[in-house]
């Protein structure tokens, strides 16, 4: 996968930002990186969402962070749809990364938004058998 070419220096290997260390993450995050997009429409969220390693919700706060006081563009990203018709938190819940959907539930992801496919998260976590993703929304008081 590849991060679409720009003017500024920008790693053309999105292993830079999904599984690089937090501090050459945050080297890198601009602007311009939280809005690039991968040939297959993937954004900066999808790509950390779909990396490994125990810095994923750092890497996800610290995007969070990068938009300020923006809502729309914090929304943007949240509800952005790859071109299979998946948003991030489609990613995390498909990756099965508990800590992921919490964070990405605390920047407002909507567990509902079903994409092109009409198959929100929520569902594609009871289709795959996660049930502590799905108490996560349900029953978040018991987790």
């Amino acid at each position: 996968l590849l991060l679409l070419k720009s003017s500024s220096p920008l790693p053309s290997d999105v292993g830079y930002f999904s599984d690089g260390s937090v501090e050459e993450f945050s080297r890198l995050l601009t602007p311009e990186a939280i809005d690039n997009r991968t040939p297959q429409q993937l954004s900066l969220l999808h790509v950390v969402c779909a990396g490994q390693g125990d810095s994923q919700v750092s890497k996800v706060s610290l995007i969070f962070e990068a938009c300020g006081d923006d809502v729309a563009k914090k929304k943007s990203l949240l509800s952005h749809l790859s071109n299979n018709g998946f948003s991030a938190m489609h990613v995390a819940v498909y990756k099965g990364d508990l800590a992921l959907v919490k964070s990405l539930l605390d920047g407002g992801a909507d567990p509902c938004l079903g994409g092109r496919h009409q198959l929100p998260p929520l569902h594609l976590a009871a289709m795959i058998g996660n049930p502590s993703i799905v108490q996560v929304w349900c029953c978040p008081t018991i987790l």
